[in-house]
């Protein structure tokens, strides 16, 4: 999958009111690349994508999200220890996706970023603020974490929600860390 596409998709379809608080526009980023991203990794090939904002495997896994704003997995099956029926569980780990949109908040960024560092995906995304300190804290910083976690580390920049105007939809960059 090239997460850059699915981050140009996800900006092409974001859609929110002109009254949307800055923390309702994040929540609507999160819950639109989720949709990119279920279309790419469907649940009838075996896959499951969690979001908070997302029921569909509440039945199953009785949660909404897992660990992470987005959580990619691949899934198998394994006998009940009563019943013996079919019990999903995660078989791989594809995708670990964070966002966080503090303008100032290095701290904040560092706890999210930190979890992805501890995570086993195959596939780790971090998105955070563009165009201002954290981005360049970001890219001054974050390389030196490279020997603290396994798979492929993505950096997201995006401008801030409080910036995006319909008349001017946000853009992204996305850039491999490692």
């Amino acid at each position: 999958m090239n997460i850059s596409a699915t981050i140009e998709r996800t900006c092409a379809t974001l859609r929110w009111t002109r009254d949307s608080t800055n923390s309702e526009r994040s929540r609507i980023w999160v819950s639109v690349l989720a949709v990119q991203l279920r279309t790419h990794f469907p649940e009838r090939l075996g896959y499951r994508v969690f979001s908070k904002d997302y029921p569909g495997n509440e039945s199953t896994f009785r949660l909404r999200e897992l660990l992470y704003d987005i959580t990619v997995i691949r899934t198998a099956t394994i006998l009940s220890a009563v019943r013996n029926i079919d019990l999903e569980y995660p078989s791989e780990v594809l995708w670990q996706i964070e966002s966080e949109f503090h303008e100032r908040d290095s701290r904040a960024s560092i706890v999210d970023f930190g979890k992805l560092l501890m995570g086993s995906a195959k596939h780790k995304l971090m998105i955070l603020p563009a165009d201002g300190k954290i981005e360049y804290w970001a890219r001054e910083n974050l390389p030196e974490t490279r020997n603290s976690a396994s798979g492929s580390m993505h950096l997201c920049f995006l401008p801030h929600p409080a910036n995006w105007s319909h008349s001017n939809r946000p853009t992204a960059t996305v850039e491999k860390l490692w």
